[in-house]
């Protein structure tokens, strides 16, 4: 589907292309280690094309989104939550020794959260 700058005319060069509009049919993905790549190429695709303003949307990106920016901000904030525990329990303890005995038990704990959030097929979104 193409939406020129002017109408067609025979034996005559094309006008500009204003917009165009291409189905994509992707596969199913058993999750965001496979469809954050997909997404990802497509783009890639789309840039390489050097069409100026060119873009990919397909509905299902919305949540892909999502998942892309949940990965890396979650380990983010857990490694932030990290270290203020760890200053936060050196200020009021003044100990190195057991602070960091608490911060073990803090990392301990979560694991074990995160553990049962992956056998119970819980994702965080």
């Amino acid at each position: 589907n193409f939406i020129f700058d002017g109408e067609l005319v025979c034996n005559q060069p094309a006008p500009t292309i204003k917009a165009s509009k291409f189905g994509i049919d992707f596969l199913i993905f058993n999750g965001p280690e496979e469809h954050i790549p997909a997404k990802r190429k497509i783009e890639e695709l789309v840039k390489s094309s050097n069409i100026c303003g060119a873009f990919s949307h397909v509905q299902v990106y919305a949540a892909w989104e999502t998942d892309e920016i949940i990965g890396f901000e979650l380990w983010r904030n857990i490694g932030l939550a990290m270290v203020c525990v760890f200053i936060v329990t050196l200020i009021l303890l003044a100990n190195i020794p057991i602070c960091l005995m608490v911060l073990t038990i803090v990392m301990i704990t979560l694991t074990d959260i995160i553990g049962f959030l992956h056998f119970w097929d819980i994702t965080i979104d």
